[in-house]
């Protein structure tokens, strides 16, 4: 069985692409993640609307954006269902801890989820030591 594919800001960080520039380039039409997730659609219900701000909440911070949108909706109508007390199915609740993995929201699929780091903190005397931007600190 084949490793799995490390995301490609863990390859950046890890000097993996200085060490095979050819693994980068393949890479190179990657897509990228286009802006925030945003609001619920309008054609969810007021319980799915709770559903999906509690699934945003719990969301590792910087993870969900808009290609998400999709997955979360499923993912709140189907919480909504469950919740609602009618009889559910086992088909529902696998698709449910489905949904939940591809977001990285199970203990298992934590540990593959790359969310973007926070930026160090700043203060006024990194423009001096640094006036250009780069980090040209011998250390």
């Amino acid at each position: 069985m084949p490793a799995h594919r490390k995301p490609t800001e863990k390859l950046k960080r890890s000097g993996a692409f200085k060490k095979n520039p050819k693994r980068a380039a393949s890479r190179k039409s990657e897509p990228r993640p286009n802006g925030p997730i945003g609001p619920p659609p309008l054609s969810l219900t007021d319980a799915q609307v709770v559903c999906w701000s509690e699934i945003i909440e719990n969301a590792h911070t910087g993870v969900l954006t808009r290609a998400d949108r999709h997955v979360v909706e499923l993912a709140a109508r189907t919480m909504a269902t469950i919740r609602a007390g009618r009889k559910i199915t086992a088909f529902q609740l696998q698709q449910m801890r489905s949904l939940l993995a591809s977001l990285g929201m199970t203990p298992a699929d934590r540990s593959r989820v790359n969310a973007p780091s926070a930026p160090p903190p700043t203060s006024p005397w990194d423009k001096i030591d640094n006036p250009d931007g780069t980090d040209a600190r011998p250390f």
